[in-house]
């Protein structure tokens, strides 16, 4: 397999937005990325699911019984 950058994967401005936050990286982008750095497959998908948390949101806060909330 060629470097993922031979490959038009890491374009640099691409990486500059996703690694000061102003763009949320694409999947293939995180793959490429921890496949240049050397990072294993099981890194890997640990960006990717990362990736898909941030999109999904916040999770909902758990109910409370009132008077649990009354206590507190």
């Amino acid at each position: 397999m060629a470097a993922p950058e031979a490959e038009g994967l890491l374009r640099r401005s691409t990486l500059h937005l996703a690694l000061t936050g102003q763009r949320l990286p694409g999947e293939q982008l995180l793959t490429a990325f921890a496949a240049a750095c050397s990072a294993g497959e099981e890194t890997a998908d640990a960006l990717v699911a990362a990736r898909r948390r941030i999109l999904a949101g916040p999770r909902p806060l758990p109910a409370y019984p009132c008077d649990a909330v009354e206590e507190a």
